[in-house]
Order: C-alpha cells, then sequence, then structure tokens
C-alpha cells in the first residue's frame, strides 16, 4: 500500500478509535506507533562502510561528549580524544593528577565498545591502569594499512609500573578488536614525539565479539 494511503487510513482509524475508546490520547497514540511504520522520511544515523547494509543509531561524538560530563562527575578528566571515521575514543585521567592517564573509552555506533579501567593491586593479582595514546601518523589513524583504523593504549602494571603497548582495531560494524600484537609493524617510523612509542607492544591478542565476520564496506584485514 503506498505510504500517503496508508497513512490516510492510519488518521482515520484513529480519529474512530478516539471516538469509540476512552483510553487516553498518549496511550493511543503509543500502542499506534509500535504496531505500525511511521509515515515520513526515516531517520538516519551515523553510516558504516556500504550504508546499504549496516546503518547505525548512535553518534559517537554527542555520546563522548555526554560520558565525559558523567565521569567528570566521578573526578575524572577528559586527558585525550581522538576522532575516527566511525568512533570516538576519550582517555581519561583523576582530576587530581590530570598528567596520568588511568581509564580509556571508545563509542561507537553501538555505543561504548570498549571499556578499560584502572584496578588497583591486590594482595591476589597486579593493578593495571591505561592510557590513551596519540595515533602515531598525522595523516592516518590507519597504522598497519590494513584498511581500518587503530587504536594505540599503553598498559602499565600497578605496582611495579612495566608498560607495554595494546593495539585495537576500529571496524566498521562497530566492534572494537584487540589486534594480536605478535610481528605487528607500523607501516612506517612515527610521526609523533612520545615517549610511548619506545614501549614494546603487550603479548597476547583477544577474539572478535562477532567471530571474525568480515565487515561491510571495507575489505577484510589481509
Amino acid at each position: 500500500m503506498p505510504s500517503s494511503a496508508r497513512c490516510s487510513r492510519l488518521s482515520k482509524t484513529s480519529a474512530q478509535r478516539r471516538g469509540a475508546s476512552a483510553l487516553p490520547l498518549a496511550l493511543l497514540a503509543a500502542a499506534l506507533a509500535g504496531s505500525t511504520p511511521a509515515c515520513g522520511p526515516p531517520a538516519h544515523g551515523p553510516f558504516f562502510g556500504d550504508d546499504r547494509l549496516i546503518v547505525l543509531g548512535v553518534d559517537p561524538e554527542a555520546e563522548a561528549n555526554a560520558l565525559a560530563q558523567q565521569l567528570k562527575g566521578r573526578g575524572l578528566h577528559e586527558a585525550r580524544r581522538i576522532r575516527g571515521k566511525t568512533f570516538t575514543a576519550l582517555g581519561f585521567a583523576p582530576t587530581a593528577q590530570k598528567d596520568q592517564q588511568s581509564d580509556v573509552r571508545v563509542i561507537t555506533g553501538r555505543g561504548i565498545a570498549l571499556a578499560l579501567q584502572a584496578r588497583g593491586a591486590t594482595t591476589l593479582e597486579h593493578g593495571e591502569r591505561y592510557a590513551l595514546l596519540p595515533a602515531p601518523f598525522r595523516d592516518t589513524l590507519d597504522a598497519d594499512g590494513d584498511g581500518f583504523d587503530e587504536l594505540f593504549v599503553s598498559r602499565t602494571g600497578l605496582p611495579a609500573g612495566g608498560r607495554c603497548t595494546l593495539v585495537y582495531r576500529i571496524r566498521d560494524s562497530g566492534f572494537v578488536d584487540e589486534v594480536t600484537t605478535d610481528n605487528y609493524a607500523l607501516v612506517r617510523i612515527p610521526d609523533v614525539q612520545d615517549a610511548a612509542w619506545q614501549e614494546p607492544f603487550c603479548a597476547g591478542s583477544a577474539r572478535s565479539p562477532d567471530a571474525g565476520s568480515p565487515d561491510a564496506g571495507s575489505p577484510p584485514p589481509p
């Protein structure tokens, strides 16, 4: 049925129900909205890769702004922000120690896709804190040439203080994957002068949340 005819029919049905029912208008409107397609143009969210295949509804930058305000109330100050094609990454530090990051969040169209939170050392296990590093190159966030943006996070063990660098790949689907760092290499020497780029990569890797299926709109990594 054409959308104009459907909307007209819905209007007549709504009017009939208002006359025959004692339900409040707000409840009637909610029932119609939940059971029928909306009239008018569809709402669009940010696009990831091929917009014919996947459309997600969260605005990463707006969500990052709201999150920064929320964590500020908990004593965490925004120390670094990196904006990518499909994500916003934030590094936070305690307000009393703004030069020492502790937590990292990455927001994509799926919401908070990565949350790394500092934890103190206990008698049973070591503690850790995290710092969002500046991108190694000024002209791209695709640090290894695989077609995807990457983020780098410094992990500091507590109380010993040993450091290494974690690598995360931002996929078009909104997932964030930890990258296997065995034999990992950047495409060239970093442009950014930062002491963190003298640290070794952390050993280990993590599986993709969606079992490693290819993203829409971007070539899969080699």
